[in-house]
């Protein structure tokens, strides 16, 4: 390529773009075509649906031959599945069809549609260090029979195909692993979806059992406590998991799971929250101090990962269960992922954060007009959301000045959160801009 060429592709860098969409355009109308000579109406809809708003790039990888191919072994794998089933298949289809000439590993999966199948997938997919070369997702209508296979008279359903074109996978062990790893990720969905209602109501019914039995807190805390819930149900949480547990004072202390009551990923007598392992019924002090003060709420995060749309710690919000007499008798515990509108918006407008940070500020004493109120204030706006979330007053007090004294003296500092059950530390490092480069 001549240095004038790649000066006109570099002013004109949508011409590229536009070359790889126009080049995808005529490989998907070329296999279209082969595929229509099948006279097989059926196959052709699932070609149509398969290559349907798929990035340029992913098809242009392909030639006609190549994308008919995968076409019609994709739609073999995923031509018997029952109703609420999950069907997943890995094969090499350059083995079944030499047309297809790519040294790859084909993932297929198959589901009823339903909310979060493909993030979740992709993240199992990466987490066991697979390579995705291409991918390719529609949501198709079915006529299934009763026994799953297609037939012209089937009931019509709406199924997500999700194929995933990756590197070659070597190894049966290695196989059954990303097999038996998807199975796994689409059975948490599943009880997730199916559940999320239920938990909702739990949530509401936590809400009203709270206002109705309140522990011996200010009203203002009150009223930020049953806020903050409300606020998680109105499309700001994802429910994955909610469990019950029972408090007592024996041995010490103890909360005792009421698997019965499991909802979600958490009807899974072996999931755990905080602890792995046998289920620790038994409290520490510290963990049992904690459970006992009047403070209706516990947020932190679980010690497991979630399966299902984002590969993080899930979050964990404790509702405290209380007495008429405001005495402790239990917990209901969920799980889940704060939504995106959790991390967007400013902390004044989202209960028990605006309480904490208006109280920061208040204790700072600082005039809201002067240098270091608004400078302050940017701190508070600015910080690290998780943390905010599980912070104590205290400790949002000690770290904002602190950080509030950098700016008159840079220097290395390192503020520390130890997890109240002991679990991790949190560290937040500030690093003078001089004293590091990219």
């Amino acid at each position: 390529m001549t240095p004038d060429m790649q000066e006109q592709i570099s002013e004109h860098p949508h011409a590229t773009q536009a070359g790889d969409e126009a080049s995808a355009e005529r490989r998907i109308a070329e296999a279209a075509s082969l595929i229509a000579k099948e006279n097989d109406a059926a196959l052709s809809d699932f070609f149509a649906a398969l290559t349907r708003n798929v990035p340029p790039e992913d098809i242009t990888r392909f030639s006609p031959a190549a994308l008919c191919a995968l076409a019609r072994m994709v739609f073999a794998k995923s031509a018997t599945r029952k109703t609420g089933e999950t069907l997943v298949a890995l094969f090499d289809p350059a083995a079944d069809e030499p047309a297809y000439g790519h040294n790859d590993t084909v993932l297929v999966a198959v589901n009823d549609d339903m909310p979060f199948l493909f993030d979740s997938l992709l993240a199992e997919i990466n987490a066991k260090g697979a390579r995705i070369r291409a991918v390719f997702h529609p949501i198709v209508q079915s006529l299934r029979n009763a026994d799953g296979t297609r037939g012209k008279n089937g009931t019509a359903i709406n199924e997500s195909v999700i194929a995933l074109v990756l590197a070659p996978v070597m190894g049966r062990a290695r196989r059954q692993e990303l097999r038996l790893g998807a199975e796994a990720v689409f059975a948490q969905v599943r009880v997730a979806v199916r559940d999320w209602k239920e938990m909702l109501a739990q949530l509401t019914a936590a809400t009203e059992a709270l206002k109705a039995r309140p522990p011996g807190i200010p009203a203002e805390d009150l009223a930020e406590s049953v806020a903050f819930l409300e606020w998680l149900g109105d499309n700001h949480f994802t429910f994955l998991g909610c469990r019950d547990y029972s408090y007592s004072d024996q041995d010490g202390g103890r909360l005792d799971p009421l698997f019965e009551t499991g909802l979600g990923v958490l009807s899974d007598v072996e999931a755990r929250v905080v602890r792995r392992g046998a289920d620790r019924a038994n409290l520490t002090p510290e963990v049992r101090a904690l459970l006992t003060q009047p403070a209706p709420l516990i947020i932190t995060k679980s010690n497991e990962r979630s399966l299902v749309h984002r590969r993080v710690h899930m979050d964990y919000v404790g509702v405290k269960l209380f007495t008429k007499d405001g005495t402790l008798k239990g917990e209901r515990r969920f799980v889940g992922l704060f939504t995106s509108g959790a991390y967007s918006r400013r902390p004044n407008d989202i209960p028990l954060l605006r309480l904490k940070v208006s109280r920061a500020a208040a204790r700072a004493g600082l005039p809201p007009a002067s240098h270091d109120g608004k400078v302050l204030a940017h701190i508070l706006d600015t910080f690290p959301r998780d943390e905010l979330f599980q912070v104590s007053d205290d400790e949002l007090f000690t770290a904002a000045m602190g950080i509030l004294r950098l700016g008159e003296r840079p220097k290395v500092r390192v503020f520390l959160r130890v997890d109240r059950f002991d679990r991790f530390v949190s560290a937040l490092v500030f690093v003078p801009r001089e004293r590091f480069d990219a």
